[in-house]
């Protein structure tokens, strides 16, 4: 099992990124329909992808309060 967070799509791949910052090239058509850059996968073993909805709310969530951090320093 692979955690990703998807990078970027580009044409008909998406560009995913694990933690240790491996790329990893997967077809836009295997994934779960709607996701976009920043949301996180998991691929089991048997190849399926599912979206890891809750991962993907906790690193948003970390990333706003991140940049609000630096917005109130000012």
């Amino acid at each position: 099992m692979k955690k990703l967070s998807i990078d970027r799509i580009e044409g008909e791949f998406a560009i995913c990124e694990d933690g240790n910052k491996k790329l990893y090239e997967i077809s836009a058509k295997k994934l779960p329909i709607g996701l976009k850059e920043g949301d996180v996968i998991i691929v089991q073993e048997n190849g399926n992808i599912i979206f890891d909805e809750e991962e993907t709310r906790i690193r948003r969530q970390e990333v706003k309060n991140l940049l609000n951090n630096i917005l109130n320093r000012r």
